[in-house]
């Protein structure tokens, strides 16, 4: 038997972090992870796809090159590619190893399963511990009225094969079905998504959105929206508006379910839902005292940086030390050509609420740095109530994912809108429309024409 101060079951962007700055507040550390560091983040989900995303951004130039630039041939060489997503994911994983190392965190690759509210069997030896941290993440979900065996794959089938056949379609147009389908499609495979609800990309902006939708058509991928599959037979689907689609292959892309196969948590006595995750309070401890849980097992936001925030709030409470990030302010983004990034309420959320609010935009195609670029597609848009605070903000355009960080800020810290046009923002870079978006919300906007009365 092994004891240890935390034990930790799952070793990603919850658990290796979790892990690591406990270790750094003087705790002995023991991380069970059955598969590979990193978790689904990096090794099947967020790293490969961002990988592949970069390649169909250098691919969509090469077809439609910047004037002055003329590509006369070239080639997509898929298994080179995929084989480079290989080596950046191997890459990630080694350092997390290492990192894990330096601090004296005790990694054990082998599948861990509770034996009783104080003890995990972790391969052969049972680890005795004072308190655990539940971080096995969230697995594809394929309802078996979509799975046809050689026809029905999830992401993770995708990110692995790049023998896909020529049509695919896509069953799910949220944030997975659509950045698999820019990735797809950059590689000249004809793309399908099919949505059951009325939009793709349904918890975000709407007017974002439609960016994200109208690039994905003009690229060639076809988008079916409220619209159910009613039958599914090997190489085809029927659909609920009397189409059928034929393919090679079928990607199911509606939604992740908690990881909680093998855990054995009944013998620890702790409760699951009706969903099969597990269940904590505010300050994701389970109903065991000294068990807690955290990320997507918890069926809680799925997102890796969400999850990672909210495993170190729990360190910090059982460690006694530091103060954990604000989990009330949480970015999203949507890495699609072009990218998209929220935080806070959308527009549609606040006229739903009945808020009295303010509104800011900016357009890409009024920055000077984003024409000298050749990326004017995209707009900030930023809401504030009467108060000025920041209810909510989004980025569709060129480098989204960082510009949404000064609202996150400005929101954890309760800052203004006005507060945000206080500093110098360098020109020319494209972090001045956050500072036209903002001023825009009180009419003051420099290099956007006066409205006419």
């Amino acid at each position: 038997m092994t004891e240890t101060d935390l034990l930790i079951i799952g070793g990603g962007p919850a658990g290796y972090v979790a892990a690591i700055r406990a270790a750094q507040n003087g705790l002995k550390v023991i991380l069970a992870e059955a598969h590979k560091v990193g978790g689904t983040c990096l090794n099947i989900g967020c790293i490969p796809t961002k990988c592949f995303l970069s390649y169909s951004e250098n691919i969509y130039s090469a077809k439609k090159p910047r004037k002055g630039i003329d590509v006369k041939d070239f080639l997509i060489n898929k298994s080179d590619i995929y084989g480079e997503k290989d080596a950046v994911v191997n890459k990630l994983t080694a350092g997390i190893e290492q990192l894990l190392r330096s601090y004296g965190v005790e990694l054990r690759k082998e599948k861990a399963s509770f034996v009783s509210p104080t003890e995990v069997k972790v391969g052969a030896d049972i680890i005795k511990f004072k308190n655990a941290i539940i971080a096995t993440g969230s697995r594809s979900i394929i309802p078996k009225a979509l799975f046809v065996e050689g026809f029905t794959v999830d992401s993770t089938y995708v990110l692995n094969n790049h023998e896909l056949g020529k049509k695919v379609v896509i069953v799910g147009g949220g944030v997975i079905g659509c950045e698999l389908a820019f990735v797809l499609n950059s590689m000249d495979v004809e793309v399908t998504i099919i949505e059951k609800l009325k939009g793709i990309l349904p918890t975000e902006d709407r007017d974002c959105v439609r960016y994200v939708e109208n690039s994905l058509k003009n690229k060639g991928v076809k988008i079916f929206t409220d619209t159910s599959v009613e039958k599914i037979e090997k190489g085809k689907l029927s659909l609920s508006n009397g189409d059928i689609i034929e393919a090679d292959l079928c990607v199911v892309a509606i939604g992740r379910g908690p990881n909680t196969d093998g855990l054995d948590l009944e013998k620890a006595g702790i409760k699951t839902g009706d969903k099969g995750q597990v269940l904590v309070d505010k300050d994701f401890g389970t109903n065991v005292t000294n068990i807690y849980a955290v990320g997507d097992v918890t069926g809680s936001i799925q997102l890796a940086h969400y999850a990672s925030a909210c495993a170190l709030n729990v360190v910090s409470k059982i460690t006694k030390k530091g103060k954990g990030p604000n989990l009330n302010v949480v970015p999203r983004v949507t890495y699609s050509i072009p990218e998209l990034a929220s935080v806070g309420l959308t527009e549609t959320q606040i006229k739903e609420q009945g808020i009295e609010y303010n509104i800011g935009r900016f357009s890409y195609s009024a920055m000077g740095k984003a024409i000298a670029m050749g990326e004017t597609e995209g707009f900030v848009k930023v809401m504030t109530d009467k108060n000025d605070k920041i209810l909510g903000a989004c980025v569709v355009g060129k480098d989204a994912d960082n510009l949404m960080i000064p609202f996150t800020m400005a929101m954890a810290l309760n800052l203004t809108c006005e507060q945000l046009t206080e500093f110098i923002y360098p020109h020319p870079t494209l972090s001045e429309i956050i500072l036209e978006a903002c001023e825009d919300v009180h009419g003051k906007a420099i290099h956007k024409g006066r409205k006419r009365n």
